[in-house]
């Protein structure tokens, strides 16, 4: 009755550990991770410059066409101030380019450095 049976653990039989650097072959083979690529750093940083630009561009579309509302409300554009039409409509349309743009960079970047899902029409 005071027989302590413990199991004996194999330190051989443990659960292999996680290799990132190994590469899969077969139909169930798993494409390899950014992280791995070598043009990794360069995706990102590419990525980086465009949004900062972007969002520059935007501060500016937002910040200046408010700041210097009041001296552009003196001309009209199709019956408007000109200050009102560029916030009411201006500011909406150059939004729609700065999405364009950068969903069109992005997919010329992905073709690029082999990065993201490529499933539909070419833009």
């Amino acid at each position: 009755m005071g027989d302590n049976i413990s199991p004996t653990i194999n330190p051989d039989a443990r659960r292999p550990q996680y290799d990132p650097t190994a590469t899969a072959s077969g139909p169930h083979a798993r494409p390899s991770m950014p992280e791995q690529r070598p043009d990794h750093q360069n995706y990102w940083r590419a990525t980086r410059r465009l949004t900062l630009a972007l969002l520059a561009l935007w501060g500016l579309v937002t910040f200046v066409p408010a700041y210097f509302a009041a001296p552009l409300n003196r001309y009209d554009f199709l019956g408007f101030p000109l200050g009102f039409y560029l916030a009411a409509q201006g500011t909406l349309l150059a939004y729609l380019l700065i999405v364009h743009i950068y969903v069109r960079t992005m997919k010329k970047l992905d073709l690029r450095y082999g990065m993201g899902e490529h499933q539909g029409p070419e833009i």
